[in-house]
């Protein structure tokens, strides 16, 4: 381990492209309020009666809009196992972000949107509402956004410097041991791969898929600590 050592971010991911969303938001191109499907007129998931109930960009970032994960689910015969939806974590494959929005969209909401609260995919589909709102694919705009701004040069969806990785060990009895494609811990529903961050053609998950150093990190969230600026003119409120 290094001062620099690369690490894959996971779920830091979703602060970063989180803030993406607010400098939007201030600039007046995103509104809290707005339904997704100002951006995304084919994302309409349903509720179990039927009902396509309006997801709004507040939803996601708050993680209320009834989505879920995969790791949700007690089962591999869940919904979400079942629509092979990308986390992150696991490998997809050639899936693309857009495609992976189809696949999401399909499964049925676990609660109207605003009405409870779960950890979801809600910030993948936030990235994409940033591909749409910007023109620019997720990395790109993330970039122009926040880390670029910041100087967080070793932030990515992508490994800057393979050889500055760290290894991904996981939890195995007698002792952790290096992470294989396909890694699982029993009883937990989590898949690790941890090629993907190697992987140009897995899609950008702005929930799970960045790279980054620790210093890279604390960086940004001193600049939230502090106020945002440079990215965020508005002091963020808790």
């Amino acid at each position: 381990m290094a001062v620099d050592t690369l690490f894959r971010y996971s779920s830091l991911a979703k602060p970063i492209v989180s803030a993406a969303a607010m400098v939007l938001v201030e600039r007046g191109i995103l509104g809290l309020g707005q339904p997704v499907t100002r951006w995304i007129p084919s994302f309409r998931p349903r509720l179990a009666g039927g009902e396509a109930p309006t997801i709004t960009v507040h939803h996601l970032l708050t993680h209320t809009s009834g989505l879920s994960y995969p790791w949700n689910e007690t089962s591999p015969d869940g919904p979400y196992h079942r629509t092979g939806i990308g986390d992150g974590i696991k490998s997809s494959g050639r899936l693309t972000l857009d495609e992976n929005l189809e696949r999401i969209a399909s499964v049925t909401l676990d609660f109207d949107p605003g009405s409870a609260w779960q950890y979801s995919v809600g910030i993948d589909v936030l990235g994409a509402v940033i591909e749409h709102a910007t023109g620019e694919d997720l990395p790109a705009a993330v970039a122009r956004l926040v880390t670029r701004p910041l100087g967080m040069a070793d932030t990515s969806f992508r490994v800057a410097d393979p050889a500055r990785l760290a290894s991904a060990y996981g939890d195995v009895q007698p002792e952790p041991a290096l992470m294989r494609e396909g890694h699982t811990i029993p009883g937990d529903m989590i898949v690790f791969s941890p090629g993907r961050a190697f992987d140009a053609d897995a899609f950008p998950s702005g929930g799970s898929g960045m790279v980054g150093s620790g210093p890279n990190f604390v960086r940004f969230l001193e600049v939230i600590r502090t106020g945002g600026s440079p990215v965020l003119t508005q002091p963020q409120r808790s």
